[in-house]
């Protein structure tokens, strides 16, 4: 039976490949103007494919510009059910909203074609969005939690540039970045006017500055203004100072919203879970507490209460330096266990820099299962409380332990759509005419997100700011106009 089927299918693809010879040769014909040459071969190739919804519906198009009444009845008749029988499969009908004002329809039908036909623009401007992406690639701890962020993105919505400004190390890290971004061009040889006319040359829709104000970073190829839209992430999570930065990818947390006024550009708040340093991807093998334990050779305690900060030296102050060695005067038997990256978990409580708070140091400490004590009023009270009572800090782990995998605050692939979802809204922004301005990527209202925008306009989850009302214009890459979806 398989054969059979393979047999007919193998006979009918002539006929089907000559079906779409005469759609084109009548669409060629209609161009140019002979429009009555257009029917017949509209005519041809619905006899040789029965449906064939645009050659149906341009049939009635071009006969209608011609006045040729006949058979409109039965033409009408099939472009109705053509139309009925795509909406009801959810593909995006052939005929188009404006001719259906040619066609006698019923008006909920004619709504539901306007539905569809908006539902596949809105779709259409969220594919094949140019992301590109530039990176120092220096080896510390976030940069290095980068490498399987470009691997996540969904490649039918965006096609990601890599452009790295430092030569390879031939490191695991590199090269798994270097597999996983579609496009990864290493320009760490060229000066900065030379990348910036490669970014423009490549088409690149929205650039991503994963540096900011960090060593080996080139600020001045955003100055250059490379991209329509330009976004500052993970880096460096403060405010550029510049126009040169459309966006600061960041969430209330880091970006506090009484605070927005302090930041040059618009302020992109993804949901408040750290998701641009927690959701990265973890040490996956890190499953079991069994892997937890460190041999007695490291010196810990066995029995003691192990404090920890794993963060640069640069973010310890005399003022919290004071505040951790209180910490150990009134906690017995307690050690402060610092700048030691692997395996972090051995320790017991995390004791943050209030001066400047870690980052990826302090999600990975949360990963490992330990507690961390970041506040500033009573920190040093609650990390004695917790020093002391062995029992609650043990419970508290336990809870942190069994909630981290199916916690939001390390779902890289969640984190890694919402971070999606916000590049299309900025981008949509852009092509509506309307500056840079703060919004609010809503992690709930994402995942209820409808089929289409709201009335306004405004792509779904997301929390339009105060809308400056200006005349919508086309993008313009490198000096060239573009069409709007993408």
């Amino acid at each position: 039976m398989r054969n059979s089927f393979s047999t007919i299918n193998k006979l009918l693809a002539p006929i089907f490949f000559w079906a779409l010879a005469h759609y084109h040769a009548a669409l060629a014909h209609q161009a140019s103007g002979r429009v009555g040459a257009a029917v017949r071969h509209f005519r041809a190739a619905l006899a040789l494919q029965a449906y064939f919804p645009a050659a149906l519906c341009s049939l009635a198009r071009a006969q209608s510009s011609i006045c040729d009444w006949s058979s409109r009845e039965a033409t009408l008749v099939s472009v109705r059910a053509s139309l009925v029988r795509q909406l009801d499969e959810g593909a995006c009908p052939a005929l188009q909203p404006f001719d259906a004002f040619a066609v006698p329809l019923e008006l909920p039908l004619v709504l539901r074609l306007a539905q569809a036909h908006a539902a596949a623009a809105e779709a259409g401007s969220a594919m094949g969005l140019l992301l590109g992406a530039v990176a120092a690639g220096a080896p510390t701890a976030a940069r290095a939690l980068r490498r399987r962020l470009f691997a996540l993105h969904d490649r039918s919505r965006l096609e990601v540039f890599c452009y790295s400004l430092r030569q390879s190390d031939r490191s695991a890290p590199r090269a798994a970045v270097e597999s996983a971004a579609e496009h990864f061009v290493d320009v760490s040889s060229s000066d900065s006017a030379a990348i910036a006319a490669r970014i423009a040359a490549d088409g690149i829709h929205v650039c991503v500055d994963l540096n900011g104000f960090t060593s080996g970073a080139r600020t001045e190829l955003f100055a250059l203004r490379p991209a329509p839209l330009q976004v500052g992430m993970l880096g460096f999570p403060g405010s550029s100072g510049g126009a040169f930065l459309d966006y600061l990818a960041t969430d209330a947390v880091a970006s506090p919203p009484q605070l927005e006024r302090l930041y040059s550009r618009g302020v992109c708040s993804l949901p408040s879970r750290r998701g641009s340093d927690a959701s990265l991807p973890r040490d996956r093998h890190l499953y079991s507490e069994a892997l937890l334990r460190l041999p007695p050779s490291y010196g810990l305690p066995p029995l003691g209460v192990v404090f920890c900060c794993f963060s640069q030296l640069y973010k310890v102050d005399p003022a919290t330096f004071a505040a951790w060695l209180s910490i150990l005067r009134r906690v017995p038997g307690s050690v402060l266990w610092l700048l030691r990256f692997p395996l972090e978990g051995e320790a017991d409580l995390f004791l943050d820099t209030p001066l400047c708070n870690g980052h990826t140091t302090a999600a990975d400490a949360l990963w490992a299962g330990m507690i961390a004590d970041g506040g500033i009023g009573d920190y040093v009270e609650r990390a004695v409380r917790l020093g002391t009572r062995r029992v609650e800090l043990l419970a508290l782990r336990r809870k942190l332990w069994a909630r981290r995998l199916s916690a939001p605050l390390f779902d890289t692939r969640l984190w890694t759509r919402t971070w999606e979802h916000a590049l299309r809204a900025v981008w949509l922004r852009h092509c509506a005419g309307e500056p840079p301005a703060s919004m609010d990527v809503r992690l709930g209202e994402l995942e209820a997100e409808a089929s289409h925008s709201p009335p306004d306009g405004t792509p779904p989850g997301v929390r339009p700011p105060d809308r400056v009302l200006s005349a919508g214009r086309q993008p313009s890459f490198a000096g060239r106009m573009q069409r709007t979806h993408w």
